[in-house]
């Protein structure tokens, strides 16, 4: 084949497949998650160093752990350590998502047994790299249930990927996000973000375009979507708007600053990018000092109230410190991996300060309280002793009193002043109540108050928790309201002729 007869998508296929080398679909989770992970680390250690210091490359600090829990979770956890040379491996993983199981079952439920052998005949195919019997099956199974998505995304990798037939893969990745819109927008938005990179290839950039604003209008919290749109934005010159998507998948996943700066897309807005990722590092900046000193602001706090007096309190404070002197190091290597690296051990500093100081506030306020209890019970022995020798110490007054004036009246008003002298400090509090009083209200008031900080940081946290597990039962919610909407149609469908039921 001469070189004039090669196809914009045949040259940019070659090109692409060797920049992202492609990975057999046989892979097992495990080996994905490595490869994922590996692709990872490659694309850091190129990062300009407004992303990441060398210093922490060179420490290998970055860390980039792909479980087995996130493969399951499909592309929206995987995010920005998706490549789309993993994309026939990922789509093969979906297969295993309880989201596409329950889907599965509900366009299975209305076939036939051998149509349901075919479908699950080829995907067996495909999972093994047999694609000509894949292709063949699926051929068959598109023919038995035309509305079924999944079987039309598989047909389509397999013109695009192997047969590296664009038209045809294109029509395929069309009929599965018609019949995925309505039961799966996921789905959909995967399957237009194929059509996507085929225009891409094609350089037909407006076309691509169109598909990845589609995929973000579908599913607005797809941040590959929102990346990919960018990109495309970017080749036509949309600046404005590329920056606007590219904001988006870069504030919901920092890696996808790696992925920016390293895709040549995005070379006609390199300065902007730049600006970007500067004023994102400013503000990581800004936020994480004032992270670390809070921290240091605890662990001051902790010292002053004696947390070095005790053992338990001392030990949560040295863990305070040793979090706060590996946040700092991150600190002034002044990059955005560094920056976040650091949050997770300042707000671990800040956390085991405040446990130190509580716990070291506790102490004393249990001492004190002994001590007080202490103090004022001699304070009550001595006066209630006093009170019982009030008629002798009275009497020995009056006596030594008139023995030196002889005079009875003076003798006798001495005595009395004495015993209405010992009467009255026998009444009075404890001389040194108030001090404790004080004291203690001090040492309550601030552990109140450190209670209240630390129960804020854990509400933040449970916040975080709340709003992972609004989103998982509101993608549930959906699918149960589609899976009732199914069912409703089949109880309908076994009330109409068979013959009037078009598979």
């Amino acid at each position: 084949m001469s070189e004039k007869s090669i196809t914009p998508f045949q040259r940019n296929l070659e090109h692409w497949e060797i920049m992202h080398a492609r990975q057999t679909i046989a892979l097992t989770g495990d080996k994905v998650s490595k490869a994922i992970s590996g692709n990872a680390k490659k694309l850091v250690t190129s990062a300009n160093q407004i992303i990441i210091s060398q210093e922490s490359i060179a420490r290998g600090l970055e860390e980039f752990s792909i479980g087995m829990e996130r493969l399951s979770d499909g592309l929206e956890s995987l995010k920005s350590y998706f490549d789309w040379s993993f994309s026939e491996v990922i789509w093969n993983l979906e297969q295993q998502r309880a989201l596409l199981i329950d889907i599965k079952e509900i366009l299975e439920a209305p076939l036939d047994t051998q149509a349901k052998e075919l479908r699950k005949r080829a995907e067996e195919a495909y999972k093994n790299g047999w694609m000509e019997d894949a292709l063949e099956d699926f051929l068959e199974s598109e023919k038995k249930n035309r509305y079924d998505f999944i079987v039309h995304h598989f047909l389509g990798n397999i013109y695009f990927f192997e047969k590296k037939n664009p038209d045809k893969a294109l029509s395929y990745y069309e009929k599965a996000v018609k019949y995925a819109a309505p039961k799966s927008p996921y789905h959909a938005s995967l399957s237009l973000l194929h059509q996507g990179r085929i225009r891409y290839l094609q350089e037909d950039f407006q076309k691509a375009y169109e598909a990845a604003l589609k995929a973000v209008d579908l599913t607005p919290n797809l941040l590959e979507a929102h990346f990919q749109l960018a990109q495309y934005c970017s080749a036509l010159a949309k600046y404005d708007e590329a920056i606007e998507h590219l904001l988006v998948a870069i504030n919901g996943d920092y890696f996808y600053c790696v992925r920016a700066d390293l895709e040549r897309d995005f070379d006609g807005m390199k300065e902007q990018l730049l600006e970007i990722l500067e004023e994102k590092r400013k503000k990581l900046s800004l936020v994480t000092k004032k992270r670390i000193d809070k921290a240091d602001e605890c662990i001051q706090e902790a010292e002053v109230y004696g947390a070095n007096n005790y053992t338990p309190s001392y030990q949560k404070l040295k863990e305070a410190k040793e979090a706060l002197k590996i946040a700092k190091d991150f600190f002034k290597r002044n990059s955005i991996f560094d920056y976040i690296n650091l949050y997770t051990n300042a707000w671990k500093s800040q956390g085991d300060a405040l446990d130190s100081l509580i716990n070291s506030l506790s102490i004393q306020i249990s001492e004190t309280e002994s001590e007080y209890r202490e103090e004022s019970d001699k304070d009550k022995k001595k006066k209630e002793k006093l009170l019982a020798w009030r008629f002798w110490i009275c009497l020995g007054s009056f006596i030594v009193t008139w023995s030196f004036s002889k005079k009875f009246f003076t003798a006798f008003g001495i005595g009395a002043l004495i015993f209405i002298i010992i009467f009255i400090y026998s009444k009075t509090l404890f001389k040194h109540k108030n001090w404790y009083d004080e004291k203690l209200s001090s040492l309550r008031n601030k552990s109140s108050e450190s209670k209240e900080v630390q129960n804020q940081i854990e509400f933040k946290k449970v916040v975080i928790e709340v709003k992972k597990e609004i989103e998982v039962k509101k993608e549930n919610l959906l699918k149960k309201q589609d899976q009732e909407e199914d069912r409703i149609a089949r109880v309908i469908a076994n009330f109409l002729p068979k013959k009037n039921i078009d598979l």
